[in-house]
This record gives structure tokens, sequence and C-alpha cells, in this order.
């Protein structure tokens, strides 16, 4: 399961409509941090609109990357970045499309 998900509400079909508050979403990562999947340690920002997410995170151990997908029917992945604090994020503007979901990949 993802650490960190957000999807947005799009009127285009056959995309997830799915709005999450804030809340919702630091109760999602409170609940999805078991042992095997803590690799973010620690999220103090994140942020998204229409096109574009944006998170600070502390990789505590293994690997993470950031993934988005957009409405253009790609999904964009980040490089794996190893401990540390890390911004992570996409703009999907960048290539003519919103933003339908975005997530963070361990190993």
């Amino acid at each position: 399961m993802p650490l960190l998900t957000r999807g947005t509400t799009t009127g285009i079909t056959g995309l997830r409509a799915l709005a999450i508050g804030a809340t919702a979403i630091a109760a999602s990562l409170a609940l999805s941090a078991g042992p095997a999947s803590a690799h973010v340690g620690n999220y103090p920002t994140y942020s998204w609109d229409s096109y574009k997410w944006s998170a600070n995170v502390l990789v505590d151990y293994g690997q993470s990357r950031a993934v988005t997908q957009c409405s253009n029917n790609r999904i964009y992945y980040g490089g794996w970045v190893g401990q540390g604090y890390w911004a992570f994020g996409w703009n999907c503007a960048d290539y003519g499309a919103t933003l339908v979901d975005f997530w963070i990949e361990n190993r």
C-alpha cells in the first residue's frame, strides 16, 4: 500500500474521482505505516492542487521514490533516494495534463 496517496476529482471519464482531505491523508499515513512499509518516517509538509503535488519527507531506511499519475494516462517515476530529508513532487501541467494520483514507493 502506498504511504502517501492523493486522488483528485476530475471531470474526465474513466479517471478515479477521489477527494481526500488532509485529515484523511494523515489518518491513512498513520494506519499504513506498518513495520514493513515505514521507509518514510516523517512527512512534515505536503500539498497538492489540480496539477501538481509536493512533499518534504524523511526516508529513515531503505530507498523511496515519488510516483505520479497524470490525466495523459502516463505514470512518472522519480529516482530512488536513500536515507535523508527529500523533497518529492511532480507537475503534470508541464505535460499538458492534470494530476490524477500520487504516492511514494519504497524498497
